[in-house]
């Protein structure tokens, strides 16, 4: 973004509220956002001393930084989130729905209380987020979720998560003509990217070297990827984009056998 674009979004005073924010897709996206003039707002659950450094490092960048610790799977403290929000009048940019978790179970392994957290962390939680805040979001701005390849391309493991973020690509479309013509709504659907959740895969040195392999591009995903993404997504550039799908992958999703 050039300077001047950054001036104009201090002046106007906007934040970026992102779930799931302190660390790794969700941090990539609020340091992107906080170079381009943002005051960031983010959620986290558990890291009181990453939380700490990280709205440290937002305001080194010259941008504010709100922080709310909270499990948003429990709706009691979803709604006080959503309560402060609004009593605060913030003005958003962009609502970045990026909290997540996964499970590995198998068909036969299937516990329905961890069941039933996947499925509202990742796709109840940001229909709720995009429900209560919207009224929030500048007219012109956004709603980001971050899917997954595992809601286009089926495997016989992590079920649960499948189901979430193939529902989150959907819903996608459907809030895309809720919002229209006031905000853009469009879900990011990653591939292998170095965070936290793929730790023990990126971390496994010939599982790590076998997802390069089948990769086009031929490496891993950085997290800043997906930043860069979303930075192009609430731009004006993408100011006709809307219920859409974007694939950030590597091109590892074109292989049929992933």
């Amino acid at each position: 973004m050039d300077y001047i674009s950054v001036i104009m979004n201090q002046e106007k005073n906007l934040s970026v509220l992102i779930t799931g924010g302190t660390r790794g897709i969700g941090r990539a996206i609020a340091f992107k956002m906080a170079d381009n003039g943002y005051d960031i707002i983010a959620v986290y659950r558990n890291n009181d001393i990453e939380a700490s450094a990280f709205s440290s490092k937002i305001k080194e960048k010259g941008r504010n930084c709100k922080l709310y610790k909270a499990d948003l799977s429990n709706e009691e403290e979803r709604l006080k989130i959503v309560n402060d929000i609004k009593q605060s009048n913030y003005r958003l940019k962009a609502l970045v729905n990026n909290a997540g978790v996964y499970r590995s179970e198998t068909l036969d392994s299937i516990d329905l209380k961890d069941w039933e957290r996947v499925i509202r962390l990742n796709e109840t939680v940001p229909i709720l987020m995009t429900k209560d805040l919207h009224s929030l979001i500048e007219t012109g701005g956004s709603v980001i979720n971050i899917g997954s390849l595992r809601g286009i391309i089926s495997s016989t493991e992590g079920l649960s998560y499948q189901a979430s973020k193939a529902s989150l690509i959907y819903l996608t479309k459907s809030l895309a003509k809720s919002l229209a013509p006031k905000i853009r709504v469009n879900c990011i659907i990653s591939g292998f990217i170095k965070t936290d959740m793929t730790q023990l895969l990126h971390s496994d040195e010939a599982i790590s070297r076998e997802i390069e392999s089948m990769t086009p591009m031929e490496r891993w995903g950085e997290p800043e990827d997906i930043a860069e993404a979303v930075d192009f997504l609430i731009s004006e550039k993408a100011s006709f984009i809307t219920g859409q799908g974007i694939i950030i992958d590597g091109g590892i999703g074109l292989l049929k056998n992933m």
